[in-house]
């Protein structure tokens, strides 16, 4: 038999700082505890990460690709046959107790990177991007254009987070049911209308803010300068006359 692995390798301690924040949060993050359960010393657990910051954002992302991979596993072994079926799925499968852990961890981490994002740097990046890409590939497979895709799949992570985030900080599961029933049904219009009819919605709007960030710019016409007191006066030129005085 080959010689026992040592606790202190990195996986291993990645491990044990992911369950440890999945029991007990951010807020009270320390190394020891981590430590303890390996058998070893907090110096031993900064030895392959650096800083506690770089093994907290290890974990952190540890963590998330736990659950994108149960999340994963559970679609494949049970495929949706429509959008519809697909939400009511996702929906309970986060709604278990199980997943709890997961939820309070994701929302508290975000909160902090919202007000402090050098704490855990690349977190925002990389949950914006680890559902976006799977949600865009299905909605691609169901015949919606790939340019459109994103902002399709965009809104349903959205909505789900939205959900999911009430459901952490409320205990009122039967309003919330109520809520994924409507979100169903504005997927079943949507599902039911086709690729073409979100595509035009879009294509339609872009114009629209295109013009509207043309608008935002300053007229030369009307550059005027405002005083302290609010009031206005003409713009004077360098020759030192007032651009726009009676003549």
């Amino acid at each position: 038999m080959g010689a026992r692995s040592k606790p202190e390798r990195k996986a291993d301690v990645l491990n044990a700082m992911a369950d440890y924040l999945l029991g007990n949060g951010l807020a009270d993050a320390t190394l020891r505890p981590a430590a303890s359960k390996l058998g070893t010393s907090a110096r031993m657990l900064l030895y392959h990460f650096g800083s506690k910051e770089e093994l907290l954002v290890a974990a952190l992302a540890e963590v998330r690709r736990r659950e994108i991979e149960m999340l994963t596993r559970e679609m494949t072994r049970h495929p949706a046959r429509s959008p519809a079926e697909a939400i009511h799925r996702i929906w309970r499968w986060y709604a278990s107790p199980l997943r709890a852990p997961y939820l309070r961890l994701f929302f508290e981490a975000w909160g902090v990177s919202l007000r402090r994002p050098y704490l855990f740097k690349g977190f925002l990046e990389n949950v914006r991007k680890d559902l976006l890409p799977l949600f865009e590939e299905v909605l691609v497979q169901r015949g919606y254009p790939r340019r459109h895709a994103a902002a399709i799949a965009t809104f349903i992570i959205g909505a789900f987070r939205g959900l999911l985030l009430d459901m952490v900080a409320n205990d009122d599961r039967d309003r919330l049911d109520d809520a994924v029933e409507i979100f169903v049904l504005v997927t079943q219009v949507m599902e039911a209308k086709g690729p073409l009819a979100a595509s035009a919605v879009l294509d339609a709007a872009r114009p629209t803010r295109s013009r509207r960030r043309r608008s935002t710019r300053p007229s030369r016409v009307a550059r005027t300068r405002v005083d302290q007191q609010g009031s206005t006066r003409p713009e004077r030129r360098r020759d030192g006359s007032d651009r726009g005085r009676r003549r």
